[in-house]
């Protein structure tokens, strides 16, 4: 019987996708969602909703500096991978950034972080099919 149980772990382990989610400090490394914070994602949009250990992590004051996450670079990646990169923004801020951003006061105000794209001279770097697949496969998608 326990070969059986550890024979069914297996292959459940081999069903799954590699590695987890996550968005990590670009400078630290420390994380700042994980899995656990995603409730789903929705693909065509982007959007994270977040679990409330999720909501949690944000920032709480809305002035400029947002507790330091304005203008903090992050990544996001799945298992080891690093998939791409980005920064928080608050759009209180007179730049307007290029690339992927998060914006921290409609995550504040909606509880979701929208990955947003604003540099059309490139591929979009949010589409990245193996992350598609991981929450795909985790029945954490909204397409």
């Amino acid at each position: 019987m326990k070969l059986f149980v550890l024979a069914a772990l297996i292959l459940l382990a081999g069903c799954t996708s590699p590695g987890n989610f996550g968005i990590y400090d670009a400078k630290t490394g420390e994380i700042l969602f994980d899995e656990e914070d995603v409730v789903y994602y929705n693909w065509t949009s982007h959007t994270i909703t977040l679990s409330e250990t999720g909501i949690q992590k944000l920032p709480r004051t809305r002035t400029l500096d947002m507790d330091g996450w304005h203008q903090r670079e992050f990544m996001v990646r799945l298992g080891d991978e690093e998939l791409y990169r980005g920064r928080f923004w608050n759009p209180i801020s007179s730049a307007s950034p290029d690339g992927v951003t998060i914006d921290l006061l409609r995550a504040q105000q909606e509880e979701v972080l929208v990955l947003q794209y604003s540099d059309g001279r490139g591929k979009d770097p949010r589409a990245v099919n193996s992350l598609r697949r991981h929450f795909q496969s985790n029945r954490k998608i909204e397409e």
